[in-house]
C-alpha cells in the first residue's frame, strides 16, 4: 500500500533524477506532478534510468504515454466493477423469472385441473392433476419455481455483502 512518505519520496527520487541528467529542477517538478502516482512516478524514473531519453520532448511524451495507460488501467477497472455489478443484477432478474415462471406454470396446472374438474368431479386435486398427465409439467414448473427462489434470493444476499 502507498503512503504519504512513499509518494514523497518517488516525488524526489524522480526530480533528482531530471536534474541528475541535466535538466531544470522545475522540468522535474512538472513531470513528476503530472505522473500523480507514486507507480507512475517509479514507472517514469525506471524508463530515465533504462532508456536514457535525449531529450525533454521524450521525456515528456514518455510521461504522455504513462499517463494514457494509467488512465486506461482506470477506465478499464471501472468497466469490470460495473460488469461485476450489472451481472449481479442480472442474476436476481434471471432468479425472480424463474421463480415467476414456476408460479405460473404452476398456477396454470391448477386452472387446467380445476377446469377438467367438471370432467371428474370426484377427484381432488393432486388426482386430477395425475390423471391429466400433468404431473411431469407440475413437477417441473415447481422445480423452477424452487431454482429460481434459490438464485434470486442468493445472487440479491451477495449483492448486499458486496455493498457492506
Amino acid at each position: 500500500m502507498y503512503t504519504q512518505e512513499s509518494w514523497k519520496e518517488a516525488y524526489h527520487e524522480l526530480v533528482s533524477t531530471i536534474v541528475r541528467m541535466g535538466y531544470p529542477k522545475e522540468f522535474g517538478q512538472v513531470i513528476a506532478r503530472n505522473l500523480g502516482s507514486e507507480k507512475t512516478m517509479r514507472r517514469m524514473n525506471a524508463y530515465l534510468h533504462e532508456a536514457g531519453p535525449g531529450s525533454a520532448e521524450e521525456i515528456a511524451d514518455e510521461m504522455l504515454a504513462i499517463m494514457s495507460d494509467r488512465e486506461r488501467w482506470i477506465q478499464k477497472k471501472e468497466a469490470e466493477r460495473a460488469n461485476a455489478a450489472y451481472n449481479e443484477y442480472l442474476k436476481i432478474i434471471y432468479g425472480i423469472g424463474l421463480l415467476l415462471a414456476g408460479v405460473c406454470g404452476i398456477s396454470g396446472i391448477g386452472v387446467i385441473s380445476e377446469l377438467q374438474a367438471a370432467a371428474f368431479p370426484d377427484f381432488k386435486l393432486l388426482q386430477k392433476i395425475f390423471e391429466a398427465n400433468l404431473i411431469i409439467p407440475f413437477i417441473l414448473f415447481s422445480a423452477l419455481g424452487v431454482i429460481g427462489f434459490y438464485i434470486a434470493t442468493k445472487a440479491y444476499v451477495s449483492s448486499d455483502n458486496k455493498q457492506a
